[in-house]
């Protein structure tokens, strides 16, 4: 059993953080690209999903849950400013656009966790 769980905690530490670099190359390169939308966002929305339940240790929630929220104002209030950045101002949206679909999931998963952990109180 000791070895299972040795064995698990191996793989969620080599895929979450995989999982989260490859979602925001992901996000930058789709938003460049003008990769079709609904492929990114349901392959970014996967990405987050599992960098909520593999990436965020417990002693983290809270911190994650501020950044990301912060992180999420931000992006959606400078994408209003993008259209202000001659040349590259659309992709620019995009990215952001792309990185708050990433982040999204990844937030309301580890809000699921941190509810879940005030309720067991």
């Amino acid at each position: 059993m000791k070895k299972a769980e040795k064995h698990m905690k191996k793989w969620h530490g080599d895929v979450g953080p995989y999982a989260y670099f490859l979602g925001v190359l992901v996000a930058i390169f789709a938003g460049f690209a003008l990769i079709p939308e609904a492929t990114s966002i349901s392959f970014l929305a996967a990405l987050g999903v599992i960098v909520g339940l593999l990436n965020v240790q417990d002693h983290e929630l809270e911190k994650f849950l501020l950044a990301s929220l912060t992180f999420l104002f931000c992006a959606v209030s400078l994408s209003n400013l993008t259209y202000l950045i001659p040349m590259v101002g659309d992709q620019i949206r995009w990215v952001l656009y792309y990185l708050t679909a990433f982040a999204a999931p990844a937030a309301a998963v580890v809000a699921l966790k941190a509810i879940h952990e005030a309720g067991q109180e």
